[in-house]
């Protein structure tokens, strides 16, 4: 399943989530005011039928209160956990006390070793680095990822980061990102609030007893007052109702996010063997968890985040029903006949057949070794660069001046960092043409630490530097537009065109600029143009001339091309690679106009590791 059937699965999801969690509300609705009627009742005892009571009941300002506050404390429950995630998940780590890997220079091997796999895998697959946290307190093994798409952030805990070896931190880390190319995030993050509200339904009823209980009161208040008696009584009676019906309610919510997340657990366990296509990996992690530290978490706010681990995160009675994980046996079963047994054979210490027999297996690496290799090969003072904020800014101009030869300096710079503007420029001239997409990916999650003033600075300065010279170049327009972009994202759009046809002046722009770039021969140029982009136009369409092929209308045409279904959308990202692949050679130009088409149509890259 590719990534736009997996975006049209997510939607459904998304639908059936929204209805299984009104459904659910709506019980706990009904809940609550079974238990009010209970009380009602008991003060309204002059009817002989519990059905004539219950209907007089429904009609009374009694029920319609009760059902509104109900709905208010979920309400405020679910929209204070949305507040806690408004900027895109940092509030939600902020919770588990993680803290952000941004020094590269001085960290132990193992977390230097995160970094590489991360940045391998988002190069691998074309899509910005993301921000990697480190939970210190927690020694089990897990780690989730949450985040939206201009920001992305990955969480490992320190026991993952100290048990795992290279291969099997590399199957975890695919395992995540096939979450973030599914588009499971957003789902998680929806089912993570829905849940704190139906939380505080039930947080509301226990405070409501304890408080009954716990705070001091005068015996006179109690003892020498029916009155006040009476309605401590049904105080702690309210507060049992929401207790007990919040809590029923939360039941229900779990047995929905856990059907909706252990499909989606097994779906990344096989996209993350596709992606490293090292099985071994992935079940080695799976053991050292069944074996060794486990997965539970010590923090408070685990349960809300137990959908969104790599494995179980708070002890589950009744597994079957309430796990958000299928049992370890079950993955290693999916990842090969074998697995069990030998996790059992490592249980016993009895290690030399299981070592032995993975040793067999092959290993291909195809998919992550030139992301590996370009990556190796960027120098390590470009990498620490990378890591500060300030000195990726001063890189990033580094690179478009010495692209475009221009003297002009960005603005509010001071001495000191003039000069080390120019140093860096001398040297980006020497900079292998393949290292820049890669250091674009690298800066981002050091950019996204810049404050919404900075930003704006920032992208105001690389719009004078890309005009100083009169021309802007494929990669400038990437540049620019993937910072734009990233830092400042755009709401998802509705599919208003169902045919290629409907957008066929933009799509022929888009062919016959990608086409322009791609051969140089004006003959090649009309071949590849009947060959690949003529069977997606009407009849009659020809190669545009070059001089119509300007940056800004392409960026038009894409955009109108945002607004095609998701599988046509597919259609057309994976046509344009047929035109780039038709000589067996990418080059970096073609390159960097694939990853500009896939960021304005809002379409991961297509891919194209073996060429």
């Amino acid at each position: 399943m590719d990534f736009f059937q997996q975006q049209e699965v997510a939607k459904r999801n998304s639908r059936r989530l929204f209805f299984l969690f009104i459904l659910a509300l709506a019980i706990l609705v009904v809940l609550v005011n079974a238990g009010v009627f209970s009380l009602w009742i008991f003060y309204h005892s002059l009817y002989s039928e519990p059905a004539d009571a219950l209907w007089h009941y429904i009609t009374t300002p009694e029920a319609a209160f009760t059902s509104l506050a109900t709905l208010l404390v979920f309400s405020a429950g679910t929209v204070h956990r949305l507040w806690q995630m408004r900027d895109g998940g940092i509030r939600l780590i902020e919770l588990f006390d993680a803290t952000e890997i941004t020094d590269t220079s001085n960290l132990p091997p193992p977390y230097k070793q995160l970094i590489n796999i991360v940045e391998e895998m988002a190069v691998a697959a074309s899509m910005p680095v993301p921000r990697v946290f480190v939970m210190e307190s927690e020694h089990a093994i897990n780690a989730f990822v949450t985040g939206k798409p201009s920001q992305y952030l990955l969480v490992v805990t320190a026991g993952a980061v100290n048990s795992f070896n290279r291969d099997e931190m590399q199957a975890v880390v695919g395992h995540e990102f096939s979450h973030l190319l599914h588009n499971d995030v957003g789902i998680n993050l929806r089912m993570v609030a829905i849940l704190a509200g139906l939380v505080a339904v039930s947080r509301l009823g226990r405070s409501m007893v304890r408080s009954a209980f716990y705070e001091p009161r005068r015996p006179r208040d109690i003892g020498h007052n029916n009155s006040g008696f009476a309605a401590i009584t049904m105080f702690v009676f309210l507060g049992i109702v929401l207790w007990l019906a919040g809590y029923a309610g939360l039941l229900l919510g779990r047995l929905i996010k856990a059907a909706i997340s252990r499909q989606r657990e097994l779906l990344a366990d096989a996209s993350s063997v596709q992606f490293t296509r090292n099985p071994n990996a992935l079940a080695e992690a799976l053991i050292k968890i069944k074996h060794g530290a486990g997965s539970l978490l010590t923090n408070q706010y685990a349960e809300d985040i137990s959908h969104m681990c790599f494995a179980d995160s708070v002890p589950i009675l009744f597994k079957g029903l309430f796990s958000t994980h299928p049992d370890i046996d079950t993955r290693l079963r999916q990842l090969g006949n074998g697995w069990v047994a030998r996790a059992r054979v490592r249980r016993n210490k009895q290690f030399k057949e299981a070592q032995k027999t993975a040793e067999k297996a092959p290993i291909n690496t195809q998919s992550l070794g030139y992301a590996r290799e370009i990556l190796e090969s960027i120098p390590a003072p470009i990498h620490y660069i990378l890591s500060q904020p300030q000195s990726t800014v001063l890189l990033l101009y580094a690179i478009i001046l010495a692209a475009s030869g221009s003297k002009k300096l960005p603005k509010k710079l001071s001495y000191e960092e003039v000069g080390e503007l120019n140093r860096l420029t001398e040297q980006a001239k020497g900079f292998n043409p393949r290292w820049l997409i890669p250091i674009i990916d690298l800066a981002l999650p050091t950019l996204q630490r810049l404050d919404k003033k900075q930003h704006q600075h920032f992208i105001k300065q690389i719009d004078e530097l890309i005009k100083a010279d009169g021309k802007v170049t494929v990669f400038e327009y990437l540049l620019r537009q993937t910072v734009w972009l990233r830092l400042n994202p755009r709401p998802a759009v509705e599919p208003h065109y169902s045919s290629l046809h409907q957008v066929a002046n933009s799509l022929q722009r888009l062919f016959s600029t990608l086409i322009h770039i791609s051969a140089s021969q004006p003959q090649n140029q009309s071949e590849l143009f009947e060959k690949h982009a003529q069977a997606l136009l009407p009849p009659g369409r020809v190669l545009l001339e070059k001089k119509r092929c300007t940056l800004p209308a392409l960026a038009s045409a894409l955009d109108e091309m945002r607004y095609l279904t998701p599988m046509l959308r597919r259609m057309v990202i994976d046509k344009c690679a047929d035109i780039v692949l038709e000589d067996k050679i990418i080059k970096v130009e073609e390159l960097e106009m694939l990853r500009l088409i896939g960021l304005l149509i809002d379409s991961p890259m297509p891919s194209l590791q073996t060429h």
